[in-house]
């Protein structure tokens, strides 16, 4: 799916800095197969790289391109525009969404909305 050096090479691009302070980074990826879902899988990612902090700075944006890349790389539909998505990552930054509500939110699934009302 994704390499944790390929989630540090886009946090380098998205931040220009390579400042990872949360050693335990590879804990990102392994929770992806507790999910049967590609969405879940992506989902489980974004959720780890927002809220487990492993960088000083850029986990959201570090967050959003892995979401874009992973997106494309399996030909799921991004819903949202880019300003949108960017409110909805502050979101899930906020919030203590688990991996199921955050897949209905990026990938629609279900045909539920979670928090997010408007496209």
């Amino acid at each position: 799916m994704i390499k944790v050096e390929d989630i540090i090479l886009l946090h380098s691009i998205v931040s220009n800095k390579y400042e990872i302070i949360n050693n335990n980074i590879q804990s990102c990826l392994s929770s992806i197969d507790y999910y049967e879902s590609l969405e879940d899988k992506i989902s489980s990612i974004i959720r780890a790289i927002v809220k487990n902090h492993y960088f000083l700075d850029g986990n959201k944006r570090t967050a959003l391109a892995t979401y874009f890349i992973l997106s494309d790389l399996y030909d799921l539909e991004i819903i949202y525009t880019d300003d949108k998505l960017g409110y909805i990552f502050e979101d899930i930054a906020k919030n203590n969404y688990s991996v199921e509500e955050i897949s209905n939110i990026l990938f629609n699934k279900d045909n539920k909305k979670g928090n997010i009302n408007d496209r």
